[in-house]
């Protein structure tokens, strides 16, 4: 089981550095050899990034958010202690609460948390759940 931030799932939608292995962790969980989990804003967050990429349409932002309910990909809404625990990650750590909530919900399942996102990363890395994309093993 892993937790994905929107920086690695937009990779699915969007040609990117690191695109082939966000697409690799893709395909194994289709092959069912482990579980995605997200927390329910996600679904808001890449539709937002897709609309103003400006390379999508809206019948296309609504195909790529329907794709990920098809995949049947675990989303979570945010239970009060995920809630506390992103409140106060956001504070220690200095960042948003929206890159907190993949955290906090990562802490609650003890999984790892996999990001592309390499600013958040340094922020946030001296937490044992927290991966790089590019540095992730994908396990066989």
């Amino acid at each position: 089981m892993v937790v994905l931030d929107a920086s690695v799932i937009l990779k699915w939608f969007i040609e990117e550095n690191d695109s082939e292995k966000a697409r690799a962790i893709l395909n194994r969980y289709i092959k069912g050899d482990f579980i995605i989990v997200v927390p329910d804003f996600l679904l808001y967050e890449v539709a937002n990034v897709l609309k103003y990429s400006g390379a999508f349409s809206e019948k296309e932002v609504t195909e790529a958010i329907t794709s990920l309910y098809d995949l049947e990909i675990k989303i979570i809404s945010s239970l009060p202690d995920v809630i506390k625990t992103m409140i106060k990650l956001s504070f220690q750590k200095g960042i948003t609460s929206y890159d907190a909530i993949y955290l906090a919900l990562a802490m609650e399942l003890q999984v790892p948390l996999i990001t592309a996102d390499v600013r958040l990363y340094h922020k946030i890395n001296d937490i044992k759940y927290v991966k790089l994309l590019k540095d992730f093993a994908i396990p066989e």
